[in-house]
């Protein structure tokens, strides 16, 4: 009880999914046709593969601590990490530190 009123614990659970994007970065070989107007021959042709990049591998929810998240945005300061702070907003992990919640207006 608080000031005559019952509380309710609520224990939040976290989930996180993998995302995983492959980006070639080699050129490839392709072949063309003789060009009769230009009076070329057929050959090969060089190129990049950045149009062709394969959709992203997504793995299945697998359950998170907060404490957990911390340590993946410390140990990958590019990526960013966003939990719920039970206030209908939300924190940013920022290099392993949680940034920001709810602010109201």
């Amino acid at each position: 009880m608080v000031n005559g009123q019952q509380q309710q614990w609520v224990q939040y659970t976290y989930g996180a999914q993998r995302y995983t994007q492959v980006k070639y970065r080699w050129p490839c070989l392709a072949p063309t046709s003789p060009d009769e107007i230009a009076g070329t021959p057929g050959g090969v042709m060089t190129g990049g593969l950045a149009a062709t990049n394969p959709p992203p591998k997504i793995s299945a929810w697998q359950p998170i601590s907060p404490a957990q998240i911390s340590s993946l945005s410390a140990a990958n300061p590019t990526a960013t990490y966003y939990i719920p702070d039970g206030c209908g907003g939300q924190f940013t992990f920022s290099g392993g530190v949680p940034v920001g919640g709810f602010l109201r207006r």
